[in-house]
């Protein structure tokens, strides 16, 4: 997500690339509406769908990615206290493992 954030800082026409790192300035471009789930999900379905194989159905993905990047905005980056956007992120520590992950998944 903060790479994500950072691309669009630095499309933004102003002196203020690279403030997306603070929440507070995150918070106000959604409030605003100047930044919305529509400006991560077409990055990110390319991103996934480059790599979806047969047998996989694009709009699983595509509900889960709206789903999540709706969560991101409005669930955990606007309503939090936090000053930077890397902590108001749930789970809010660093992964130092692959054992960390949300689900487990199957290796082949």
């Amino acid at each position: 997500m903060g790479v994500l954030l950072q691309l669009l800082s630095n499309r933004q026409d102003n002196d203020n690339s690279g403030s997306f790192s603070r929440r507070v300035n995150v918070a106000k471009e959604i409030i605003s509406g100047k930044i919305t789930e529509r400006d991560f999900i077409p990055l990110l379905e390319e991103a996934y769908f480059s790599y979806v194989g047969d047998g996989i159905e694009p709009d699983t993905y595509r509900d889960r990615i709206r789903h999540q990047i709706e969560s991101f905005l409005y669930d955990q980056i606007v309503p939090s206290q936090a000053d930077w956007v890397s902590d108001a992120f749930e789970p809010n520590k660093p992964m130092r493992s692959l054992r960390d992950v949300d689900e487990a998944v199957q290796i082949e």
